[in-house]
């Protein structure tokens, strides 16, 4: 009986982790290797296998074996998480919701006059890929994007320091030394 809230929070936690794994194949798969373990070793440990010889020998071995499959999904899914901020997965495109297009085309009551044009196939990939490409800062719904709010986006753009930062004064790229200067100052100002 006491195991029971120790079973609730970490089985909790087990399939809270196994459901944010799951955008990573490798990580859900390691995931779900590991869930099998522990099922198969806590059936194994309440003597509802009939497997041959003593049942320590068979059951602790697998709930290791599970361990090292967390463990793997665990490494496995921080480095999913590690690529994906680098940029170096491609997430696949979303398509755009057409059903609110269609639905809306048959549902006006009054016919038009003129028939509109077929789109061709290259019009709706160039469409999609055009969505797919944007980037978010793009989508505005006013699209009322004025000068001050790009250079705010980009005096508080990330700077990793893989790309030189040339100050207008002399022509010769910041170091990283001035750059963290930098950054501090204008935090002071916008601040201030």
């Amino acid at each position: 009986w006491w195991l029971l809230p120790a079973l609730l929070v970490g089985g909790w936690l087990g399939v809270r982790c196994t459901l944010e794994a799951s955008e990573s194949k490798g990580a859900s798969a390691a995931a779900v290797a590991a869930w099998i373990g522990y099922l198969v070793a806590i059936v194994a440990n309440l003597d509802l296998l009939p497997l041959p010889g003593e049942t320590t020998a068979w059951s602790a071995p697998i709930g290791l074996v599970a361990h090292t499959f967390a463990l793997l999904s665990l490494t496995l899914f921080a480095r999913y998480v590690v690529l994906d901020v680098q940029g170096l997965i491609d997430h696949p495109c979303l398509a755009a919701d057409t059903t609110e297009d269609t639905t809306a085309a048959t549902a006006s009551p009054a016919p038009t006059a003129e028939l509109p044009r077929e789109e061709s196939e290259s019009d709706v990939d160039e469409a999609q890929e055009a969505v797919c490409l944007a980037m978010p800062q793009e989508y505005d719904a006013n699209e009322s994007s004025s000068h001050a709010e790009e250079t705010e986006r980009m005096e508080t753009a990330w700077i990793d320091g893989s790309e030189p930062e040339w100050d207008e004064s002399d022509g010769r790229p910041l170091s990283k030394s001035e750059r963290k200067r930098l950054k501090k100052e204008k935090a002071r100002r916008r601040a201030a």
